[in-house]
């Protein structure tokens, strides 16, 4: 037999993706930010100094 919450749940699930799809779809259009872009650039670029003052064994 299944539960009330787990047989409500799918029509709740399908209309609360609808609604957050209608309000920010339109959002991931929009062109990342220059110096978000620049963050991310930075945070993933290897980068030697920043590693050797997080890593304990190079102390």
């Amino acid at each position: 037999m299944t539960s009330p919450a787990r047989r409500g749940g799918r029509p709740f699930d399908d209309w609360l993706q609808r609604q957050l799809h209608e309000m920010y779809d339109s959002i991931t259009l929009e062109p990342l930010p220059d110096d978000l872009a620049r963050l991310i650039d930075e945070a993933s670029a290897p980068d030697a100094s920043r590693n050797r003052a997080t890593d304990p064994a190079s102390q």
